[in-house]
């Protein structure tokens, strides 16, 4: 029993030892072997009374076991000493092959007999183990300093990325805060009804009112004039009085970027029923200087004349008539009767053929000026 319980120990030191089953298999196989050789030079026999008592014999395999156990720390220490890739073998005992660069070291035990191999098993040593966690280690902090720079990155693109796009929109806002403040003073208010002049249920809006800028120059016109001449602007219509405003600003842009030093027109019509007052009853216009021409707003070979727009019109010629701007046998023509045109548009022409002082005459002029206001037209 003694006998048992001493060989149990041993075992279960051999398993602490080796750690793993193949290798305390293979480590009892060869322990086992050696104290057959142990006990046969002590001429040792199983079931003699002759010989050594049993606890002797017991304590001597047990230094024998240590002795094994030695031999084979011995082994493992020799392997980490070699170069990364060689095999090992050592008195025929152990053989064993180190992987490149790897902490994992194969070990083969074999008694040296032809035929008794035992299977290849993997033991990694204390160094190994403590390498490769440091290893691990260190690579986990390189890839904790990485992703703490990609986050730098990532903040310092996204905080470029909004200033460009604050830049960006502050350029914007200056701009057009520059040109809606150059564009102020060009902008019209609505203006009251008590501080306009009125032909019946028509306002009349001077420059002051639509916000047009000075004439650069003029010339008086002699009054009073034998001929009205009715024209449209071309383009859209306008209905409110802040639209036509802004649309009377455009033509006289236009006339002025064509070399005339202000808008061409004398009255303008919108489509509201308002009149705007461009140059006036007294100053000549740009196509000729013995004629007052008054203009609709808007394109009539498409629109048509609204009854509030020819009743202004009316209005307007019988006032300068009043008013002595007109002779007492004054004419009423229509734009193409007095230049190649299709101003104002076959609506009005048709329209002003019914209208008193209507004259179907051709009043062509030999006068021909470098930026006619047919331009617009």
């Amino acid at each position: 029993m003694l006998k048992n319980n001493s060989y149990n120990n041993l075992k279960n030191v051999g398993e602490s030892a080796l750690k793993y089953q193949e290798v305390k298999t293979v480590g009892e196989t060869h322990i086992k072997n050696d104290m057959k050789e142990h006990c046969r030079e002590l001429n040792v026999r199983e079931h003699s009374q002759h010989y050594l008592p049993e606890i002797n014999n017991l304590i001597l395999l047990q230094s024998i076991f240590i002795e094994q156990q030695q031999r084979l720390i011995d082994i493992l220490s020799e392997a980490r000493d070699q170069e990364s890739g060689k095999d090992l073998n050592i008195g025929g005992q152990l053989s064993f092959h180190q992987a490149w660069r790897s902490p994992a070291v194969w070990i083969r035990l074999s008694t040296g007999r032809v035929g008794d191999t035992k299977p290849r098993l993997k033991v990694r040593s204390k160094k190994a183990k403590l390498a490769r966690f440091e290893k691990t280690e260190s690579e986990e902090q390189e890839l904790n300093k990485l992703n703490k720079h990609k986050k730098f990155i990532k903040i310092i693109v996204s905080i470029s990325f909004a200033l460009l796009v604050f830049v960006g929109i502050t350029i914007v806002v200056i701009h057009y805060s520059n040109k809606f403040e150059e564009e102020a003073e060009y902008i019209p208010t609505e203006p009251g009804d008590g501080n306009n002049n009125h032909l019946g249920s028509h306002q009349i809006f001077d420059r002051t009112k639509w916000n047009g800028r000075p004439p650069l120059n003029y010339t008086n016109i002699t009054s009073p004039v034998p001929l009205v001449i009715i024209k449209h602007t071309g383009g859209g219509p306008c209905f409110t009085f802040l639209v036509c405003a802004g649309k009377l600003q455009t033509i006289q842009s236009q006339c002025v970027s064509n070399g005339a030093p202000d808008i061409y027109y004398n009255f303008l019509i919108g489509g509201d029923g308002n009149i705007y007052v461009g140059r006036g009853w007294d100053v000549q216009p740009q196509q000729r200087h013995d004629i007052i021409d008054i203009v609709f707003m808007g394109s009539f070979a498409f629109d048509e004349l609204t009854p509030i727009m020819i009743e202004a019109a009316q209005l307007l010629i019988t006032d300068g008539a009043k008013k002595n701007k007109l002779t007492k046998d004054y004419k009423v023509v229509s734009h193409n009767q007095t230049t190649a045109t299709e101003s104002p548009g076959t609506n009005v022409f048709k329209e002003v053929k019914t209208w008193p002082h209507y004259d179907s005459g051709l009043y062509f002029t030999d006068k021909v000026l470098a930026k006619d206001e047919t331009s617009l037209n």
